[in-house]
């Protein structure tokens, strides 16, 4: 189902990249919770867990994935109060929502929403994930009772924007505010819930995103976005939370104004972000605003990005049907 491929790649800093070919296009991907697996879904519905061999140890499917496509995947963060599951969360496009159980490679326990759901965000404390897909809400959900608590949407009057009026492709919780989270797609804005309350509190606009481009830094106080409009002059830009102001754009190198699809933290202080129109990921420092590396000349545009153990300062993409697993050289 997978074999290890070369690519001519070039490479700037000091990483090296592992390249891992398939059966379809994977369109997202997650390291499990004790980082055993690298779990990469595809566009005909199944999940491929790929172990430290490089190799397909099993593959998650039912009835009800065969004729859909894998869209977001997520574990509940660790913590002390929820301890390691061996579950993860999964979407799909026909509007399953899924919880698997990789230990025991079953499904346990499957729920249904009536539109293209595209993707799953965890509250980083609480038992609790937002989906969010074409129909312009983003639903909230308690994992213990598998209910939906809360639909989170714009509200009637059209002469304010308090939500989404357009596919939801992104989701965050703030990593201190009990209740608060941010949400961006294809309408132009980013939206700041409190889930307290059905409509979105505030929003600021000029920013489109397509994929999981969406993130807070680790305290919280801002986030970053990365879209594929790069008209004025970045794809890459950081936000203050509580004002929604720009506060920086990332020029760190040629393709600064290539278009962006996904992003997310590898650790506390180096944020990896990769697109298209030329294909590539970079691997910058939030601290210094400098690039740490740089991979180009990807066979196909980059659509997904998760975070892999960080003693081996390890993270992974997906573009077309390849795994890119990217780790630091020891220096």
């Amino acid at each position: 189902m997978i074999k290890q491929v070369q690519e001519p790649l070039q490479i700037k800093g000091s990483v090296t990249a592992t390249i891992l070919e398939g059966h379809e296009t994977v369109t997202n991907l997650q390291y499990t919770e004790e980082f055993d697996f690298l779990m990469a879904g595809y566009a005909d519905g199944t999940i491929g867990a790929i172990n430290e061999r490089l190799e397909v140890a099993f593959v998650l499917t039912d009835d009800l994935t065969k004729d859909t496509c894998s869209t977001g995947m997520k574990h509940r963060p660790v913590s002390r109060n929820y301890p390691i599951t061996n579950t993860f969360m999964c979407t799909y496009s026909n509007g399953l929502i899924k919880c698997w159980n990789y230990n025991f490679k079953e499904c346990t326990w499957t729920t249904e929403e009536k539109r293209l759901t595209a993707g799953i965000a965890y509250h980083p404390r609480n038992n609790k994930f937002v989906t969010f897909g074409d129909n312009r809400r983003i639903n909230l959900y308690d994992e213990d009772s598998k209910r939906q608590e809360r639909v989170l949407s714009a509200s009637d009057d059209k002469n304010s924007i308090n939500g989404h009026t357009h596919t939801v492709t992104c989701a965050s919780f703030h990593p201190r505010n009990t209740n608060e989270l941010i949400s961006g797609g294809l309408d132009n804005t980013v939206q700041f819930w409190d889930t307290r309350q059905p409509n979105a509190m505030r929003n600021i606009s000029g920013v489109t995103i397509v994929g999981p481009g969406l993130e807070f830094t680790p305290k919280g106080t801002e986030f970053l976005t990365c879209s594929p409009d790069g008209r004025t002059g970045a794809t890459l830009k950081i936000w203050d939370y509580a004002t929604g102001k720009e506060t920086l754009k990332f020029d760190g190198d040629t393709f600064k104004v290539a278009p962006l699809y996904c992003g997310t933290f590898i650790n506390r202080n180096q944020f990896a972000c990769g697109g298209g129109e030329p294909n590539f990921v970079r691997l910058l420092d939030i601290n210094t605003k400098k690039n740490v590396a740089l991979v180009s000349n990807i066979n196909k545009p980059v659509k997904g990005i998760s975070a892999g153990p960080a003693e081996r300062n390890e993270f992974a993409f997906c573009a077309g049907k390849r795994i890119y697993i990217i780790r630091s050289i020891p220096k």
